[in-house]
């Protein structure tokens, strides 16, 4: 607050607090990636619906705190932010490893239910991170929404293939044929 209103009282006091506490905060973020990273979809508890697992509402819970720490901090922002790209991509992957681990097996559910696991989990992530409304998360909230849209268009695809598959084929040969018509009626037109 006094480096925003550029009162420098008290900046000896906030570099020695940052200089003590900065090093031990690393250091927990970079265990809580490693942990994310080394983390089995195995030892893990799913139940039997493909609903939000508890280490993705521990996931937001942690980015919300770091992402507030990052919209007060000026000067360690340029450190919190890529160690936060970094933990994205690694409980992205995760959630992709529960998925398949734990919901991959039979046959039809196994090109559904996986989609459905992911979709909730990362809906999840979107409207958490919105409804928190941070300035530094707004990026990451793009990249969580764009996965989201790619996974559902991935869900509804498979539906279509499973489901509708002479739909399928009729809309493909449409639309790759020329349209004709089209020509001859503006032709008309004039």
């Amino acid at each position: 607050m006094q480096q925003r209103n550029k009162i420098p009282v008290l900046d000896f006091y906030h570099d020695r607090v940052s200089m003590a506490l900065w090093p031990k905060f690393t250091a927990m973020f970079q265990l809580y990636i490693e942990s994310v990273q080394r983390a089995q979809p195995k030892s893990f508890r799913v139940y039997s619906a493909a609903g939000v697992h508890s280490a993705t509402t521990k996931y937001v819970n942690f980015i919300s705190g770091v992402y507030r720490l990052a919209d007060w901090c000026v000067s360690g922002q340029d450190m919190i932010l890529p160690r936060l790209t970094l933990l994205k991509q690694e409980m992205t992957s995760l959630i992709e490893r529960m998925a398949s681990e734990h919901f991959g097996a039979g046959e039809e559910q196994s090109r559904k239910t996986p989609l459905v696991f992911m979709i909730n989990n990362l809906y999840f992530i979107v409207t958490q991170l919105q409804i928190l409304n941070l300035q530094k998360g707004a990026k990451d909230l793009v990249l969580f929404d764009r996965r989201l849209q790619q996974t559902i268009d991935k869900y509804l695809d498979t539906l279509l293939r499973t489901n509708l598959v002479g739909l399928n084929q009729i809309v493909s040969d449409f639309s790759t044929e020329p349209d004709d018509s089209a020509e001859g009626d503006s032709g008309d037109m004039e």
